[in-house]
């Protein structure tokens, strides 16, 4: 019998399931006296099918030997290209799969990527593998790149086998994104190519990863029906290696359900089958799972734990590392020993880290929903602030702030235009290593920067965890902070400030839920700060998205009682003092002429421009002041904010857009495109002060890792220092009282920006109703050029007047605004309204109360906050 009739008796007996036969006839194939004549590369199929059997049965060695020899025979034969970079992708395959993802990549940098003689499978096959082993080597965005590139190659290839790896590892990747959806679409697809050929092996492996993406997802019946389903196919193929995976993930779903024992029989079971084969990385799963449930049992994890570390260095995956550290600090714990916990919780935060440095920013903002690096800090801070070592508390809580926004800071141009170097691998790895000592005294020197001027600044910065919050205060007099523990509900948070009215407005029973979780999280300040001194807030997690300074202390809003700034982290506070460096002169850009219904947001533009050169400011103005000329585009408007010098003040009227499925792409809607965060973070601005006077331009979305996306983001990047902007939708008349007040005070007045805005919140807090219809009427007086603006400032001055309860005057307004034919048909419903109700209010003989206080609600007063440096 020949080599061919060899092969096809081998091929007959796995269509039968025979695998033992067939592993004998693809060897008696090798030894045909005629397959020389037949060429190295039909003699290379033949090793890597063999190879690919003994792999299946989980006989390491013996697939390791097929694929050697065919190297070595392949040696000999330097044009066989293409045989030798697939026996080398299946070699890192091997390698990658036994849990030895170092060697696997120095083994697929040998196959020579850029020969000619490579065709679509092979590159498709290189790209998927290498995809794989950096998703393992926590190298996300390069594996990205590679297995997109690999699908492609198999697509256009028609390989539906390759094609179903490809989408298999990049659902793996969509599961460390934290994209659950994603991640299941590309299952779906990869196990529907796996049954069209058939390949029931690589089905198994689909339904083991949906088993473990319905659990993340909280689903354990369907989690456990995946898992028995891929137990099945596996025992059936006889694959040790997917038996264990799959016992041990049963076996965690029992554990987490409390059946301790049942949990322990699988998991030994599994290491057994693990260890059999020397699958490292599924030991290291085995042993931290039976070292969780030793400690649950109260029984020692140290031999566990160490044998699972030495294994997860050898495989060289950080994200193993951390958890083994992470489990191994909690075990510590439990046992009451601190300073050991301590040390392991450090070196699971620096393997985090490390991984974090090989990410890109998209990758590492997504990436981190899914590690335990939050958790991990969460610890730190409370078992330093338990221990009294407040400033280790602090600079702990620091870690869990930004890390990518500081990343950028860090490597962003200096002042003279070089580029910056990062000061270490990673910032967070930066403060861990820092000396205690030296820090804390650039943080007091940081606070004695802002309170120049003989006024004292203090330091409030929140660390948000499941149960307690930390409140660190650090006045301008203290040598040390003081970490005062709070019992919080941060899911009960997180779901109020989800829930947070678009307007701001916060009443009834919302109102007492609100107040009863954030009244506590300020009494700390109570004896320690004094009304009148600056307060630097450094919110966390979902304090980011509440206002703070209109939390009520001792009955006193804090923004009325302090003057108020907020900061991302300490960290960022210091890059922006570095940097601040301030030439130009001022830019005011108007864009309501994009949407008819902004007239308030020109007389706000107006009003800014005459304060400002009234300050001594040249000033810019887009469009020109007191034209009709259209209003600014994009390109117009990016070609203004990247002049040579930049604006020192900048100041943008209009409409803001919050987008929350992609807050990089909030910004100012300027006709069909719009100005957005991603733009302006690319921008090199000089800014002393940003102010974005639109609705939502302050509103963030928070990443794990406490990153937070939106325009702050992208205008701290793009080199504001100050940041003046809305958290809601706002009032456009008492937008611009209030904006006139704060600008009044700080260029004329002189008061540091802080305290201008808390002269300006407290002014529109205490402005009555004759106050608004003042403003009302100077701004009619400008708007005469347009007969609409003229109309619509009308209509807004007829509410004034209906809430003074001047019926007689609210009723002859809207009348003149609605016969103006200019109306919108939304305006004009509005001044059939309020005609309506003038009617109604007339039939009431009371007088009219224009000293009453029309925006004394947190929803006008508190909806702008100061982002960055207050002076």
């Amino acid at each position: 019998m020949g080599w061919a009739e060899q092969m096809r008796e081998a091929e007959h007996r796995l269509e039968e399931g025979d695998l033992d036969e067939a592993i004998d006839r693809f060897g008696a194939a090798l030894r045909e006296g005629d397959l020389q004549s037949a060429g190295v590369d039909r003699e290379t199929d033949i090793r890597r099918s063999l190879a690919r059997l003994h792999k299946t049965r989980d006989d390491y060695p013996k697939a390791r030997a097929a694929l050697d020899t065919a190297l070595s025979r392949l040696r000999s034969h330097p044009r066989a290209v293409r045989a030798e970079a697939l026996v080398l992708v299946d070699l890192a395959s091997l390698q990658r799969e036994w849990g030895d993802n170092i060697e696997a990549e120095r083994t697929l940098s040998r196959v020579p990527a850029g020969s000619g003689s490579l065709d679509d499978e092979v590159l498709a096959a290189l790209h998927v593998e290498r995809g794989i082993v950096r998703k393992d080597l926590g190298r996300l965005s390069d594996a990205r790149g590679d297995l997109e590139e690999g699908l492609r190659l198999a697509r256009r290839a028609r390989l539906t086998g390759l094609a179903g790896h490809a989408r298999t590892g990049l659902g793996l990747l969509a599961v460390l994104l934290n994209d659950l959806k994603g991640a299941e679409r590309h299952y779906r697809a990869a196990r529907r190519a796996y049954r069209s050929i058939p390949d029931a092996e690589n089905e198994s492996i689909i339904w083991h990863n949906l088993g473990v993406l319905y659990d993340k997802q909280d689903r354990p019946a369907d989690a456990l029906r995946c898992y028995r389903k891929a137990l099945e196919m596996d025992a059936a193929l006889g694959s040790e290696v997917g038996v264990a995976e799959n016992l041990s993930a049963t076996a965690s779903l029992l554990q987490a359900r409390g059946r301790a024992a049942d949990a322990r029989a699988l998991h030994l079971r599994a290491l057994e089958l693990y260890t059999g084969v020397e699958h490292k990385q599924g030991a290291v799963t085995a042993l931290v799972n039976l070292a969780i449930v030793a400690r649950q049992s109260g029984e020692p994890v140290e031999e566990h734990l160490r044998a699972a570390l030495r294994l997860a260095e050898e495989v060289g995956n950080p994200r193993d590392v951390a958890d083994v550290r992470f489990v191994w600090g909690d075990c510590h714990l439990v046992d009451g020993r601190t300073d050991d916990a301590f040390a392991h919780y450090l070196e699971a935060a620096r393997a985090q880290s490390g991984m974090r440095s090989m990410l890109s920013e998209r990758e590492a903002l997504s990436y981190f929903d899914e590690s335990r690096g939050d958790e991990v800090l969460d610890r730190l801070v409370r078992l330093s602030a338990d221990a009294g070592d407040t400033r280790r508390a602090l600079m702990c809580a620091e870690a869990a702030k930004g890390r990518e926004l500081i990343r950028r800071l860090a490597g962003a141009p200096g002042p003279d235009g070089t580029d910056r170097r990062l000061r270490s691998p990673d910032p967070e790895l930066a403060l861990f290593t820092a000396d205690e000592g030296a820090w804390f005294e650039q943080v007091t020197a940081l606070l004695q920067h802002h309170g120049s001027g003989g006024r004292p600044c203090h330091l409030v910065e929140f660390h948000l965890a499941e149960k307690t919050a930390v409140v660190f205060v650090l006045t301008a007099h203290d040598t040390e902070p003081i970490a005062v523990p709070v019992s919080t509900d941060r899911a009960l948070l997180r779901d109020v400030t989800r829930r947070w009215a678009g307007n701001g407005a916060v009443r009834g029973d919302r109102r007492e839920e609100w107040l009863q979780l954030t009244v506590p999280l300020l009494e700390p300040l109570a004896d320690r700060i004094p009304p009148g001194e600056r307060i630097v807030l450094v919110p966390h997690d979902a304090l980011h998205r509440v206002p703070l300074h209109a939390v009520p202390l001792q009955g006193t809003p804090l923004g009325i009682r302090n003057p108020v700034t907020y900061a991302p982290s300490i960290t960022v506070l210091e890059h922006i003092r570095q940097r601040a460096h301030h030439t130009g002169d001022a830019l005011v850009i108007d864009t309501s002429g994009h949407s008819g219904d902004l007239v308030f947001a020109s007389e706000q533009a107006l009003s800014v421009t005459e304060t400002l050169t009234g300050a001594g400011h040249r000033v810019t103005a887009l469009p020109a002041a007191n034209t009709a000329r259209r209003p600014p585009g994009r390109r117009e408007v990016l070609g203004a904010l990247r002049s040579v010098d930049g604006p020192r003040i900048l100041h943008i009227a209009g409409h803001g857009r919050f987008d929350p499925q992609d807050p990089m792409r909030s910004g100012i809607p300027l006709g069909e495109r719009s100005l957005t965060a991603r733009d302006l973070a690319e921008l090199r601005l000089r800014c002393e002060l940003v102010t974005v006077g639109t609705c939502e331009s302050g509103v963030v979305d928070r990443h794990p890792g406490d990153e937070l996306l939106g325009l702050a983001r992208a205008l701290v990047i793009a080199g504001a220092d100050a940041l003046l902007l809305s958290l809601w939708e706002v009032d456009q008349l008492s937008t611009g009282m209030l904006l006139r007040h704060f600008y009044g005070a700080w260029l004329t007045d002189g008061e540091p920006k802080a305290q201008a805005l808390r002269t300006a919140q407290r002014a529109l807090r205490d402005s009555t109703a004759h106050d608004a219809r003042r403003y009302a009427q100077t701004a009619r007086e400008r708007s005469t050029i347009d007969p609409h603006a003229e109309a619509a400032i009308k209509l807004a001055e007829a509410k004034v007047c209906l809430a003074a309860r001047d019926h007689t005057a609210a009723h002859a307004l809207a009348a003149d605004a609605d016969g103006s034919h200019t109306l919108s048909d939304s305006e004009r419903l509005d001044a059939e309204r309020v005609q309506r109700m003038a009617r109604l209010g007339s039939l009431d003989e009371s007088e009219p109360d224009y000293d009453r206080r029309l925006y004394d609600d947190m929803r006008h007063w508190a909806a702008f906050v100061l982002v960055g440096l207050g002076g």
